[in-house]
């Protein structure tokens, strides 16, 4: 079974134009806002995304587990279930901000305001998001991303162009995620809500529940190091961390974003039929297109970085991102790896438990690195505290999830010869001196995919034969 099929170029699509439409805003952002307004954007973005990860987010992966589980009769029960520990949890959210507002400064209450909106409104969206994937409507999806990507990019430039603060950049994310929603709202969502079926309600929060932990840990360990600078170090210090950060992580996440959002729920179907050969099969595939991608992405930003950093980022930012890019790429790929490929075993066996564990563990160990390192390094402490921290999970995830269901390694003699030659490429180049900026990025990145390409088809390292047939 060949995991790029077509619904592929369109998850693709929702992710490579609005990663680089997002892209884009955070490079003009970065121009227009100075790090204490960018900073606390930053914050209040990782505090509604923590919240969204705690109380939402294992609705939406119980969703996405258990959708194709129920025949078309009995799905309107499973969806009627999802509804209604949505609005219950929207409900819970209200209650937690307004106690939260009423505890705050006038200063900060604001935030409270904003940030309880931009939550329920991204928590909506994201569960209309999940019921159009989960229905397999890749092209629906496309539509709701991109849509959501282009109005955030005018919004949010326009706005930071006039207003210059980081509450007009705020209401521009949540507005960029109101009219998708209203335009392309599913089917399955309906104001009609039936008392629900308690052996559903059940089985997801059996399923969801330990996941609640595990993606709210999982979420500190990508958001607990703004906290903490912010903490130690002053909101200006968030913003030079976070963009370069977001940027550097936003561009290696792609491959691994783009292959699970269309493989996830062919895998499951696989492994709820019990058609165990070709699962095996389209998870060796999976975890040997995610190696190579990430790497040819992770050698193109190396061969660039000066120039990407000049071109991209606003000057006060550019220091502090080409420090700690090598650390995010790291993390970064080990954490895509973890997380798209290796937790598989755990969700395969329903053993959310034990990933929770995990990622409580992770999360304590950034958590503590953090507040050694940052005194110590400074910003690079952060960057330190993140790799441990994926790295510990990495191999937590590799070693118990074994014990439930064995994930295929990547093919290391088909890795390690193409690692070597781009490295010695990636040196040798990297004496290639060129006045024109835009002239010397256009050259090394062609060489670079060039002898990428060569190498693949040479040894037939993928099955490019089977993806230039997606679509036919």
């Amino acid at each position: 079974m060949n995991i790029l099929n077509k619904n592929t170029l369109f998850y693709a699509a929702s992710k490579f134009i609005p990663s680089g439409l997002n892209f884009l805003s955070l490079s003009f952002l970065s121009y227009l806002l100075v790090p204490e307004y960018l900073g606390k954007y930053s914050v209040t973005l990782a505090e509604v995304m923590m919240a969204n990860a705690l109380l939402f987010q294992w609705i939406r992966v119980s969703l996405l587990r258990y959708f194709n589980r129920y025949k078309e009769t009995d799905k309107a029960a499973f969806i009627n279930a999802v509804l209604v520990l949505t609005i219950s949890v929207l409900l819970v959210s209200f209650v937690g901000s307004t106690i939260l507002f009423f505890s705050k400064g006038a200063k900060e209450s604001q935030f409270v305001i904003y940030g309880c909106l931009w939550l329920m409104t991204y928590s909506v969206y994201d569960i209309n998001l999940e019921l159009h994937r989960s229905s397999l409507k890749a092209k629906q999806y496309a539509k709701i991303e991109m849509y959501r990507a282009c109005f955030f990019f005018l919004f949010a430039t326009v706005s930071g162009y006039l207003f210059k603060s980081s509450e007009a950049v705020i209401i521009s994310y949540i507005i960029s995620l109101l009219i998708p929603l209203i335009l392309f709202k599913s089917e399955y969502i309906h104001f009609k809500i039936n008392h629900p079926d308690k052996e559903i309600v059940k089985s997801i929060l059996k399923f969801g529940l330990p996941l609640a932990l595990m993606l709210a840990s999982s979420y500190i360990n990508n958001v607990v190091d703004r906290l903490l600078i912010e903490k130690y170090l002053g909101s200006n210090k968030v913003a030079l961390y976070a963009i370069g950060y977001d940027i550097f992580k936003q561009i290696i996440w792609l491959p691994f974003l783009i292959i699970n959002l269309s493989n996830y729920p062919l895998l499951i179907k696989l492994h709820e039929n019990k058609e165990e050969e070709k699962l095996r099969q389209s998870l060796k595939e999976n975890v040997d297109i995610l190696c190579f991608t990430s790497l040819l992405i992770a050698l193109i930003l190396f061969i660039n970085a000066k120039e990407f950093i000049s071109v991209f980022l606003g000057v006060p930012y550019r220091e502090t991102a080409l420090l700690i890019m090598p650390y995010v790429i790291l993390g970064t790929i080990m954490y895509g790896l973890t997380v798209y490929h290796f937790n598989n075993a755990f969700q395969f066996k329903e053993k959310t438990k034990q990933i929770a564990v995990i990622y409580i563990i992770g999360a304590c160990i950034n958590i503590c690195s953090n507040i050694f390192f940052l005194p110590a390094f400074g910003l690079l402490g952060a960057a330190y505290a993140t790799v441990l921290s994926y790295a510990s999970i990495f191999l937590m995830s590799i070693v118990w999830g074994r014990v439930y269901y064995k994930m295929p390694f990547p093919d290391l003699t088909k890795l390690a010869p193409v690692l070597l030659i781009l490295l010695v490429f990636t040196e040798g180049i990297s004496f290639l001196k060129m006045e024109n900026i835009f002239a010397s990025m256009l050259v090394k990145t062609a060489c670079l995919l060039i002898i990428f390409t060569g190498i693949v088809v040479k040894f037939n390292l993928i099955d490019y034969r089977a993806i230039l047939k997606v679509g036919r």
